[in-house]
């Protein structure tokens, strides 16, 4: 599956019944494909997978200003969406997921830090617990991208929407 401009993203997910599931993209340099399997994993399951692009250009990255503009980017996309997906992220796209998470912005949020160093956490803004929904961190092992990861998350995923 690769990302689509967001317009067709909301239009299609609100034309489908089916919960929506929110992968985030990483910076460029990332590898985009790497959802696939865990898309797949979650059609199977009932829920309809939105794959967006990553909204900086290709020098952004990890800086807590980059951080909190994709997170305003990726919000705006969410809550045009009819109903509050699960939202899930890797490394840089993690932070993204995790501070959408606090935020209230997603049903459920799956978080996979890229190494144990990595510190999770939002960047600008506090969490709102009032407002925050189910929040699951891991750190990758090596395995974050096969159908089993993708299963574990399901499974979270499936006890809140």
């Amino acid at each position: 599956m690769t990302p689509r401009p967001w317009d067709d993203l909301v239009s299609r997910a609100n034309a489908d019944a089916r919960q929506p599931i929110l992968f985030l993209p990483g910076p460029p340099r990332s590898a985009l494909v790497v959802w696939d399997r865990w898309a797949e994993t979650f059609g199977e399951a009932g829920y309809v997978a939105l794959i967006p692009e990553w909204p900086l250009g290709q020098g952004a990255g990890a800086s807590p200003d980059d951080v909190a503009q994709a997170a305003a980017h990726f919000a705006r996309l969410a809550r045009a969406l009819s109903s509050r997906p699960a939202i899930v992220g890797y490394g840089v796209a993690g932070r993204v997921a995790e501070a959408l998470g606090l935020d209230g912005v997603s049903a459920a949020t799956v978080v996979i830090l890229s190494r144990p160093s990595v510190q999770a956490g939002p960047q600008k803004n506090e969490p709102s617990p009032e407002r925050a929904g189910p929040l699951l961190v891991t750190v990758d092992t090596g395995d974050a991208f096969t159908r089993p990861a993708a299963q574990q998350a399901l499974v979270f995923i499936q006890r809140f929407v």
